[in-house]
C-alpha cells in the first residue's frame, strides 16, 4: 500500500473498511489460510463453548430447583441428595469458563499477532512464507502479553462470580426479588459489555504498537492514552461497530436455534455463523491494523512508506 499521508488522514469510517477489503484480497491465499488454521477454531471454540454452557445452566438451574421444594413436601427431605450434584455442576461449569476464557485469549493474541505480521508485509511488499509466519508468531511474540491476558481472565472472573450465583437465584422458583436482582444483573451485564467494548481496542492497538515498534507492552499502553483524542475515539468507533455486529449475531443465532428447529437446521446455522463469524474477526483484526497505520502513524506526522514497512517486519522478525 503506498497510500501519501494525506490519503491516510482522508479515510473516513467507510474508507477503513473498503481498505480492509483492499488488502485482504491482495493476498487472500495467505489471508485464507489464516483464517481455516487460526481464526476458524476461535470461532467454533466460542460456538461451542455457547451450547456446553447452556446445557451446563440448565442442569445447575434443575439441580437448583430440587433443592428449594415446597416445606413439608417429599421432595424436602431429599434435599442433601442433590446437594452433591449441585456442586458438581457448578464447579464443573466454572472451570469450563475459566478453560474457555484462557483458551480463547491465547487464540486471540495468535490471530492477531500473525495477521499483523502478514498486513506488514503485504504493505512492505515483501514475500510470505507459512514457516516464517509461523515463526514470527511463536509464543516469545506473545509473551509480553501475558499480562493482559491475564487480566482479561481476572475481568471475566469477577464478571461470572456476580452474574451466575444472580442468574440461579432469580431461576429459582421460590425467589421473592426477582425484578429487584433482574435489574441489578442487566446493569452488572452492561458494565461488562462497556468495560470490554473499551478495552479490548485498547489491548489491540498496544499489541500492535509494541510489535511495530519494538517496545513493552507497558511503554505502548503509555503512549496510547497519551495520545488519546478526538480522532482516536472515531476509530475506536469503527472497531465497536466490528465487535457488536458479531454480538449481535451471536445473539440471534442462539435464540433461533431451539427446539422447533431439526438436527439438520441447526447444523446449517451452526456453519454459516462460525463462517460468518471467522470473516468478522478476520475483518476486525485488519481495520484495527489499519487504525494504527492512520492514527499513530499518518495523524503523527511519521512517514509510511514501503521503507519503513520493511523496517518494521525486520522488528517483528528478531523478536
Amino acid at each position: 500500500m503506498d497510500f501519501q499521508r494525506t490519503q491516510f488522514q482522508s479515510l473516513g469510517f467507510f474508507g477503513i473498511y473498503k481498505e480492509a477489503y483492499k488488502t485482504i484480497i491482495s493476498a487472500k491465499k495467505i489471508f485464507t489460510l489464516i483464517t481455516l488454521a487460526m481464526i476458524f477454531p476461535l470461532s467454533a471454540s466460542t460456538f461451542s463453548y455457547l451450547h456446553i454452557m447452556h446445557f451446563l445452566l440448565y442442569k445447575i438451574v434443575d439441580n437448583c430447583d430440587a433443592l428449594l421444594p415446597a416445606p413439608g413436601s417429599a421432595a424436602d427431605k431429599g434435599i442433601l441428595d442433590h446437594l452433591p450434584s449441585f456442586f458438581l455442576w457448578i464447579i464443573t461449569f466454572g472451570i469450563a469458563s475459566f478453560s474457555y476464557v484462557f483458551v480463547i485469549s491465547i487464540f486471540y493474541l495468535l490471530c492477531t499477532t500473525t495477521v499483523l505480521y502478514t498486513q506488514s508485509c503485504v504493505y512492505s511488499g515483501k514475500d510470505m512464507i507459512v514457516k516464517t509466519l509461523l515463526n514470527v508468531v511463536h509464543p516469545k511474540v506473545s509473551k509480553r502479553f501475558l499480562n493482559y491476558v491475564q487480566m482479561m481472565l481476572f475481568h471475566q472472573f469477577v464478571v461470572l462470580s456476580i452474574l451466575t450465583p444472580v442468574w440461579l437465584w432469580t431461576s429459582a422458583e421460590r425467589c421473592n426479588c426477582y425484578v429487584m436482582v433482574l435489574r441489578g444483573t442487566l446493569v452488572v451485564t452492561l458494565v461488562d459489555v462497556i468495560g470490554c467494548a473499551i478495552y479490548n481496542p485498547f489491548w489491540h492497538l498496544v499489541c500492535v504498537k509494541s510489535i511495530f515498534e519494538d517496545m513493552s507492552a507497558t511503554q505502548a499502553r503509555a503512549l496510547i492514552f497519551g495520545s488519546n483524542n478526538g480522532k482516536f475515539w472515531f476509530a475506536h468507533n469503527v472497531v465497536v461497530a466490528i465487535q457488536h455486529f458479531m454480538i449481535i449475531s451471536f445473539y440471534v443465532l442462539v435464540f433461533t436455534c431451539d427446539k422447533s428447529l431439526g438436527i439438520a437446521s441447526k447444523e446449517t446455522y451452526g456453519i454459516i455463523y462460525i463462517l460468518l463469524h471467522s470473516i468478522m474477526i478476520l475483518l476486525g483484526l485488519v481495520v484495527q491494523n489499519i487504525i494504527y497505520f492512520i492514527y499513530y502513524k499518518a495523524y503523527h506526522g511519521e512517514s509510511i512508506d514501503k521503507s519503513c514497512q520493511t523496517d518494521h517486519v525486520g522488528v517483528a522478525e528478531k523478536i
